[in-house]
């Protein structure tokens, strides 16, 4: 199966928290720089997967830390450190490929429904919730969005992503967010097939 089709675009913190928020725009906008040629460092992605099964089940299969390593791409080890209704924290750590080093975030989620009944859960890294592990490099940061939209017997399923590695290329580390944005939509689309699968980049 091909991959979702991605859309990447240049991102600041605060506009991705303004997508997480549910907002058009931020009161603060920053700007990219002049001294970085009007070129992201690191950019996020977006992609949707259409998905068939209830939204019960689906938030039920995508919240319980069991099957990450069978959906989110490259998770190596994961585990529950926190949850609740307003809030869920999850230590996850990644794999890297040869000879970067894997790399590990403490992600916090929070749910909300829009009016519309779309479920959004916004994600961002805690770097210094827990202290550094041996085995693994702390990204710098973490910011992104899930949103569950249900129409009839499918859910669209989007995702929107921008990581900071920390020490590593920045087209490196966009190339690695792209394939963690797709792997991990088909994945979970494999997972919960449809008959007609529909790919919509952002």
């Amino acid at each position: 199966m091909l991959l979702p089709s991605i859309s990447r675009g240049c991102f600041t913190r605060c506009q991705i928290s303004s997508v997480m928020n549910g907002m058009m725009g931020c009161s603060t906008r920053k700007q990219v720089s002049r001294t970085d040629n009007n070129v992201c460092r690191i950019l996020a992605f977006s992609s949707s997967v259409a998905v068939c099964s209830d939204l019960d089940t689906v938030a039920a299969y995508i919240a319980n830390v069991d099957n990450f390593m069978d959906w989110i791409a490259y998770a190596e080890e994961a585990q529950v450190l926190e949850s609740g209704d307003s809030r869920t924290l999850y230590y996850l750590k990644s794999s890297a490929p040869w000879p970067m080093r894997s790399r590990d975030m403490v992600y916090e989620l929070k749910p909300r429904f829009d009016a519309g009944g779309t479920l959004h859960i916004a994600m961002r890294g805690l770097p210094d919730e827990l202290p550094e592990r041996r085995d693994a490099v702390r990204m710098d940061s973490v910011e992104g969005d899930w949103q569950f939209s249900v129409d009839g017997s499918e859910i669209s399923v989007q995702l929107t992503l921008q990581v900071d590695p920390g020490r590593v290329a920045k087209f490196l580390a966009n190339r690695r967010i792209a394939s963690t944005v797709g792997l991990t939509l088909q994945a979970l689309g494999d997972r919960f097939p449809c008959s007609t699968r529909l790919t919509v980049p952002d």
